[in-house]
């Protein structure tokens, strides 16, 4: 797929400033994704992206996780991009599977997925917004 959204609308994940957070904040605690529900997930992508640790677009640009159904509450990430298009849904969250060194590697992991999965959402829709986001 080629990159047809510019570095200034995409989101981007201040790696750093999270690691932190995991370390020394109380109010995000690292977590382990097979044993996250969706409403808490939602929680901590919208604290990261009040505080600027998830950078954003534009101040109405945001990325949510919401459960699929009540019955199935499996996590799916919703991307505005801010433009006033249309609210763009992705598949279920995916997780990358695989040994992390400790809950905060494989928090950090789940949050950079997220971020990168949030940005393919907004390249494959690219077309929806005829052209707003290739400018």
């Amino acid at each position: 797929m080629t990159d047809t959204v510019p570095t200034r609308l995409r989101f981007t994940l201040d790696e750093e400033a999270l690691r932190a957070a995991f370390e020394e904040e109380e109010w995000i605690l690292p977590f382990a994704p097979s044993f996250i529900d969706a409403d808490e997930l939602h929680r901590i992508l919208a604290q990261c992206q009040e505080r600027g640790i998830i950078g954003r677009p534009s101040s109405r640009a945001e990325l949510a996780v919401y459960p699929l159904s009540i019955a199935e509450p499996e996590p799916q990430l919703a991307v505005d991009p801010g433009l006033g298009g249309p609210l763009l849904l992705g598949t279920s969250v995916e997780f990358r599977n695989g040994r992390v060194p400790d809950a905060i590697e494989g928090s950090l992991a789940v949050m950079v997925d997220l971020v990168e999965q949030a940005n393919r959402i907004l390249e494959e829709a690219s077309h929806s917004y005829r052209g707003m986001l290739t400018l």
